[in-house]
């Protein structure tokens, strides 16, 4: 509506919007050194010096780095084909062939060693740069909720409660210092 383009012009909404951003940007690399620590700490004890912490960052950044390379490049150069291509077809094949595209690039990071759901961000995030964003949005949406319940499922069952037990004042700490923090940005 033309009111809430007007909005979204404003300087707090900007301001909203790029916080909004950058939290998914961290959110995803969160996810990429997701796999890579979960393999290093269960290859050693649980504890790491610094040369296997540099080692790890310098792996998961040289990685993140080759595949968001290849994602821009797919962004711009063959994207906007891709999807006036498939775009001809019956809607059914569309929506099969979009989703069918974004769990092939959560395949491929997974390979790679960084995690499925930073593969499917990228996907979307490669899609999106086409002019038929609407369209491919239109065309998931029907599968968005459960691909949705998926994930925050499959994230939670990774952590065991005895972990939570252990560690609750860690992880209430970390909570409100978040909370703390959000809100001192917000403000």
């Amino acid at each position: 509506s033309p009111r809430s383009a007007q909005v979204s012009h404003q300087p707090h909404a900007q301001i909203t919007i790029g916080t909004l951003v950058l939290q998914d940007c961290v959110v995803g690399l969160i996810f990429a050194f997701m796999p890579v620590l979960a393999s290093a700490s269960s290859a050693t004890s649980g504890a790491f010096t610094a040369g296997e912490i540099f080692r790890i960052i310098g792996k998961v950044f040289g990685t993140l780095s080759i595949a968001v390379i290849l994602t821009v490049l797919f962004a711009l150069m063959a994207a906007p084909a891709f999807v006036q291509y498939i775009k001809r077809s019956s809607a059914e094949t569309f929506q099969l062939s979009i989703l069918g595209f974004a769990l092939m690039l959560a395949l491929c990071t997974t390979k790679l060693g960084i995690s499925a759901e930073l593969g499917a961000f990228m996907a979307g995030a490669a899609l999106s740069a086409t002019e038929d964003q609407q369209a491919i949005l239109h065309a998931v949406e029907p599968t968005s909720n459960l691909f949705l319940a998926l994930f925050v499922c499959s994230t939670g069952l990774t952590i065991p409660p005895a972990f939570l037990i252990e560690h609750f004042m860690v992880l209430a700490s970390g909570v409100a210092l978040i909370i703390a923090g959000k809100s001192f940005l917000i403000a």
